[in-house]
């Protein structure tokens, strides 16, 4: 290569249990200080970018975890999903719906169809006039989701009650 030739910048990144290495390759002593620049703020950005990204794909893990956790309560008939009758709680019905579709938003009509639950009783959860589990639902485009606090709540105390491994002082209802 001629001086006059520029070499393509490449990022690398190296995650292993003792850390995270960027390396920068196609640089050198010889490079202009602008590319050295533009080099070292690719770098640090992208390491500022890997925590996050680390997060987002635990917590993507762990929905997809909960939702394979619950697969055997979900039955196909007429080709639509129904909530098995063993999970008997309104509010939890819901939450199952919701949870298998996410983070798709999915209707008022979808939660009824597939939870079983009528449907003032699904509205009232849904649209908020039931306090004690409000800020478990969102109202997104489309439809609904659960809102982070659904999430967390589904995961920690509905699934473990619908699979039976709940702990004994954690059966009051939410």
């Amino acid at each position: 290569m001629n001086a006059n030739e520029e070499q393509e910048l490449t990022v690398e990144i190296e995650k292993s249990r003792s850390g995270t290495k960027i390396r920068v390759v196609g640089i050198s002593a010889s490079t202009d200080e602008a590319q050295f620049d533009q080099a070292y703020k690719l770098a640090d950005e992208l390491y500022r970018r890997i925590e996050t990204l680390d997060l987002e794909i635990e917590s993507e893990n762990k929905i997809q975890q909960a939702k394979n956790q619950v697969s055997h309560l979900w039955v196909q008939e007429e080709n639509k999903w129904k909530l098995s009758a063993s999970v008997t709680e309104a509010s939890h019905r819901i939450a199952l719906s919701l949870l298998r579709s996410y983070p798709k938003c999915i209707t008022q009509a979808d939660v009824i169809r597939e939870t079983n639950i009528a449907q003032k009783t699904v509205s009232n959860h849904l649209g908020g006039r039931k306090k004690e589990v409000r800020i478990y639902f969102s109202k997104c485009d489309g439809g609904y989701q659960l809102s982070q606090d659904g999430l967390n709540w589904t995961i920690t105390k509905v699934i473990p009650k619908a699979i039976g491994q709940e702990m004994p002082n954690e059966r009051k209802e939410e």
